[in-house]
């Protein structure tokens, strides 16, 4: 997957202690699914509750990745099969909706 940066659609807010030290960061939801998809993170204990099936498609798309540089030394969508790309493509579909299409709630991380 290409890199990209993450836009915040909403500031990090953080939470202090009593010395105004931070103790957390809170993030509203679709800044914090970006942050775990664009960060490759595949432990489903840090996903929230029924996104988890978007680990399997960040490890299956690392595969066919690896599978291509391993057999041409760089990935190229083009040089995939067509049942590659058609597989790549729906898991990519997968992470963009939701990238996009996350709820208003916030994470403490």
């Amino acid at each position: 997957m290409p890199e990209s940066q993450i836009t915040l659609d909403r500031p990090p807010r953080l939470t202090t202690n009593a010395d105004g030290k931070p103790t957390d960061v809170l993030l509203d939801a679709s800044t914090y699914i970006r942050l775990l998809i664009n960060a490759n993170i595949k432990d489903k204990e840090l996903w929230p509750p029924n996104m988890e099936y978007a680990t399997n498609a960040l490890e299956r798309i690392g595969q066919i990745e690896s599978e291509c540089i391993s057999q041409y030394g760089e990935f190229d969508w083009e040089k995939l099969t067509e049942k590659e790309q058609d597989e790549y493509d729906s898991l990519c579909l997968i992470l963009d909706e939701l990238r996009n299409n996350s709820d208003a709630m916030e994470y403490k991380i």
